[in-house]
């Protein structure tokens, strides 16, 4: 709808398209339109509602939808997935998620209460404890970071 309005095509007459649609979409200081690509604004969108989903947890849609797919804390992805049967709208959250959310996703440790220090990917892709040299004690596995904090020295 968009190439036909800025090309001034009709459904009785197609006007020639002169200029790439990917062109168009560039900013104006880089050549373009500056007309936003609407693959891209809905990637951006669905993921905002993958986010929401798991940061508005009270909220009844939220709810329903955690209820019915499993939604499960966003560090821990064992959750996510393609489900068979699942709908096209909750594929398309989960590909929001996938490739928006989850690159740009970081820790904050905060106080250290919620992250475990060896099973949770804090530092980086993999655990402390998939990294360790030696055997973890089984005492040890599910220390949090708050309890090795010491003030004034880290």
């Amino acid at each position: 709808m968009s190439r036909s309005f800025l090309w001034g095509s009709t459904a009785e007459k197609r006007k020639l398209h002169l200029v790439a649609w990917d062109r168009v979409c560039l900013p104006k200081d880089e050549g373009g339109l500056g007309i936003r690509s609407a693959k891209q604004m809905n990637m951006a969108l669905l993921s905002k509602v993958g986010w929401r989903l798991i940061h508005e947890k009270a909220s009844l849609w939220a709810k329903i939808l955690s209820g019915k797919y499993r939604v499960g804390d966003l560090h821990d992805q064992s959750w996510m997935g393609p489900r068979r049967n699942g709908s096209s709208s909750w594929r398309s959250i989960w590909k929001g998620l996938q490739s928006v959310v989850y690159p740009g996703l970081g820790w904050v440790v905060g106080d250290g209460r919620d992250i475990c220090f060896w099973t949770d990917k804090w530092v980086s892709n993999s655990t402390l404890a998939e990294a360790a040299v030696c055997e973890v004690p089984a005492g040890l596995v599910g220390t949090k970071i708050r309890e090795l904090w010491t003030n004034g020295r880290g």
